[in-house]
């Protein structure tokens, strides 16, 4: 399970999305290695509101970066209000195509965080999805929340197929995003189930980004991100209408090892003394 640099800012850092938001925040952050040295630390002392089901969901992708400078702009996405859970699964539609059976015993914490009693998605337009280094050509993306949630039992996904495609070729496919892993975890394959939906043969085990792909398409993981030297990853972020977001927790990390940096009023951000290879970056609004 994620471990995070400081344990007094583990309630800012972790699962982000929740319209709980540090109030008088006062931090300071100090760069490290990410991958092979110290990790940026940050000390917080904070206040913080009533815990609200829903709102703005993490930005969250397994990403590579490579030698010397690197940019990744991203914008923050609302996922609404929040969809209550109950003891017994529910049908829920909990984002545009995308419809699960998830009840309270779905939702488990990560270490360190409270139980969550509600859960919901957001479909990520076209033009605001990050870069998924994946095999396949990218049909969908979806955020989902509360992020970095698990399910043992496994979570049963419907999606939609308002896409057109044919899943009788077996190349229909269903992956999830790991922060732990800094990487992707295969759900399952998908299959007609009749009524115009796509299901699969595997259960979402984790609840972060979502990625509907067709596996015969193009190539898109980076063809060379190594190179020898240390990284910097900077970019802007931008709130649900398109403006700047200041004060977003911009993070890269390797396992426990984070590198973070807050958005000016600019919505800039700028992660320094990084290093080549695949970590997790996340946008916690």
């Amino acid at each position: 399970m994620r471990t995070l640099v400081v344990l007094s800012a583990l309630a800012l850092i972790g699962c982000g999305g929740d319209k709980a938001s540090d109030t008088g925040d006062t931090s300071a952050t100090t760069g490290g290695t990410a991958g092979g040295g110290t990790a940026g630390t940050t000390t917080s002392t904070t206040e913080t509101e009533v815990d609200i089901p829903g709102g703005l969901a993490v930005a969250f992708i397994p990403h590579t970066i490579a030698a010397g400078a690197n940019t990744r702009d991203a914008k923050v996405l609302d996922m609404g209000d929040g969809h209550m859970l109950t003891a017994d699964r529910q049908t829920i539609e909990v984002a545009t195509n995308l419809t699960l059976e998830v009840g309270l015993d779905d939702v488990e914490p990560p270490m360190f965080f409270d139980p969550k009693d509600w859960i919901d998605a957001v479909q990520v337009p076209e033009p605001d999805r990050l870069p998924v280094e994946l095999n396949g050509t990218v049909i969908d993306v979806w955020y989902m929340g509360p992020f970095d949630y698990h399910s043992s039992a496994g979570i049963p996904v419907t999606i939609a197929n308002t896409y057109g495609v044919d899943p009788s070729g077996g190349t229909i496919e269903l992956w999830v995003g790991s922060y732990e892993a800094s990487g992707y975890i295969k759900v399952g394959t998908a299959s007609d189930d009749g009524a115009g939906n796509l299901v699969f043969d595997g259960d979402l085990e984790l609840i972060s980004t979502i990625v509907l792909i067709d596996s015969e398409g193009q190539s898109n993981p980076p063809a060379d991100a190594g190179g020898d030297g240390d990284s910097t990853l900077s970019g802007v972020i931008t709130g649900p209408d398109g403006s700047p977001y200041e004060g977003a927790r911009v993070q890269y990390c390797r396992g426990d090892n984070c590198l973070t940096s807050r958005t000016d009023a600019s919505g800039a951000y700028e992660i320094t003394d990084s290093s080549p290879g695949i970590g997790s970056f996340e946008v916690i609004p």
